[in-house]
């Protein structure tokens, strides 16, 4: 976030061109987040940061946004939130909507599938319990009519 600059957001999508991975790669937007994209980059050059310090200044250290965040969260009342707590809630609730792994793992930036099937397998194994409940046909099973076998 903090190497983000304003010409990174380009036709609804902002691209990341400084990952962990060193790979960059074009994340599209909804409606809502290019709103707020065309907010923050509004009036800035190309080269100037998306998000930065209330004196103009880019962010230089995480460290220095992350006390901000700590501290925001304990005026509001709320646990404390890292940056990573973002990226992870942005994951699950693209897994919540049904959304295929493949897709997840290309938004996410994951060079390999197992990397965001390790990382989210808690809720991958939920939607699988879902899916066998809700698209499996009943079968009329009721209990008092289940025999056992006998040897």
């Amino acid at each position: 976030l903090r190497a983000l600059k304003a010409a990174d957001f380009v036709d609804d999508r902002v691209d990341v061109n400084h990952s962990k991975g060193g790979k960059s790669r074009s994340v599209p937007l909804n409606a809502e987040g290019a709103r707020f994209f065309e907010t923050a980059t509004a009036g800035k050059a190309g080269v100037d940061s998306i998000f930065q310090r209330t004196d103009g200044r880019p962010w230089e250290r995480e460290i220095n946004a992350s006390r901000r965040v700590k501290r925001a969260c304990k005026r509001v009342g709320v646990p404390a939130a890292h940056f990573h707590d973002l990226r992870r809630t942005y994951a699950s609730l693209l897994i919540n909507k049904d959304t295929r792994p493949e897709v997840i793992q290309k938004l996410l930036g994951h060079a390999d599938l197992r990397m965001t099937i390790r990382g989210y397998a808690h809720l991958l194994d939920k939607k699988v319990s879902t899916a066998v409940e809700k698209n499996l046909p009943s079968f009329g099973f009721e209990s008092k009519k289940v025999r056992t076998l006998r040897r």
